[in-house]
């Protein structure tokens, strides 16, 4: 299961003291936050080096290497966060009781829009049905109709 597949919720979102939540939601902003504080700290540091070098308390070629540094850092933090993300959101979503397209696709279940599908199906054969229905009574009635005539139009013998 992957943090990245698209979800669908056995439940509804959920209202908790007023508020909506949404969990994959919820945990998708948490992780931008998260990426978002990331780029925020090393916009700080590339800003800081730059200042030691004003200062003189710091090299040009030592400020770049720290910023190359602060660079590589979050990338290689990002690529075994994703793992662990990954894992974590899972758990998550097994404890809420949330299950993942691929949950639903090994269980064999229809999509919605294979539910649709059969929906559309039915009305219109039950519109079919229906049309069936009374072309069967007008038939009915028109055979009593000339019954009824013919009743009258043929002598009676006794």
């Amino acid at each position: 299961m992957s943090a990245k597949a698209t979800v669908a919720r056995t439940t509804e979102v959920s209202e908790v003291g007023g508020m909506h939540f949404d969990p994959p939601e919820t945990l998708r902003r948490l992780w931008l936050a998260g990426l978002g504080a990331g780029a925020m700290a090393q916009d700080e540091i590339e800003r800081l080096a730059k200042r030691c070098v004003e200062r003189g308390e710091m090299t040009e070629k030592e400020s770049r290497k720290l910023i190359a540094k602060a660079k590589e850092l979050p990338q290689k933090s990002i690529k075994s966060a994703e793992g662990q993300m990954d894992r974590q959101v899972d758990s998550v979503l097994d404890w809420l009781g949330i299950l993942t397209k691929n949950d639903l696709e090994r269980m064999d279940l229809p999509s919605r829009a294979d539910i649709e599908s059969l929906g559309e199906k039915v009305a219109a054969l039950t519109r079919k049905v229906e049309q069936l229905r009374k072309a069967e009574e007008t038939q009915t009635r028109e055979v009593a109709a000339l019954r009824k005539v013919d009743e009258k139009a043929t002598p009676v013998n006794n």
